[in-house]
């Protein structure tokens, strides 16, 4: 990120995750789907979120959603962070506000 009159921006390719740090944009055609898990004697977790059980029983997310690292399925928007413009503490930060490029 830089500091573009008094204001963080993220990098081009980045935004905000939602807590304030900038992460890649996700690209919804090439996000995992698959959750690791595995439906062969019971249906897919509910901890999962929202993952449906295939034919060959793997617990993969459902359209609009991807898989996190910890085999949960979050919508797009959760992954990519949807925050815009927030105030955060200018006292640890040199840029008192933050904006998505």
């Amino acid at each position: 990120s830089s500091c573009v009159l008094g204001m963080c921006v993220c990098a081009e390719g980045t935004q905000t995750d939602g807590n304030m740090v900038c992460r890649p944009t996700i690209d919804i055609s090439s996000c995992s789907k698959s959750t690791g898990g595995t439906c062969k004697t019971t249906d897919c977790f509910d901890w999962r979120g929202a993952a449906q059980c295939t034919p060959s029983k793997q617990c993969v997310c459902n359209d609009g959603f991807c898989a996190d690292s910890t085999g949960v399925c979050r919508s797009v928007s959760q992954l990519e962070g949807t925050v815009s413009l927030t105030v955060v503490d200018s006292a640890d930060s040199a840029c008192p506000l933050w904006q998505v490029a």
